[in-house]
């Protein structure tokens, strides 16, 4: 029971934190563009302090994939406990440009 609600702990703050993020910047439009992209820096920083506020810290892993038509960065975050070293989660995601 005891590493079963330590893993329910960590869900429990990373809601939290995403509930309690503020808004991102968004970047200016530039030519071809018809949006204001969001910056990888702003979002990188709103999502480090709601994260470190709920005592969380990600470390975020990049791999690029470039191919004839198109590049992909994959970005794999570890969520650590800092309260709990041993609990950690894992997150992936990934991000896809036609060429």
């Amino acid at each position: 029971m005891g590493v079963r609600r330590m893993k329910l702990n960590i869900y429990q703050k990373l809601h939290k934190a995403a509930c309690e993020a503020g808004g991102v910047a968004k970047g200016k439009k530039v030519p071809g563009m018809h949006f204001n992209p969001l910056q990888h820096d702003e979002v990188q920083k709103v999502a480090m302090e709601s994260l470190l506020n709920n005592g969380l810290y990600p470390i975020c892993t990049y791999t690029n994939y470039v191919k004839e038509t198109f590049i992909m960065v994959t970005c794999s975050m570890r969520i650590h406990d800092m309260k709990i070293l041993q609990v950690m989660l894992i997150l992936k995601d990934a991000l896809q440009w036609e060429t």
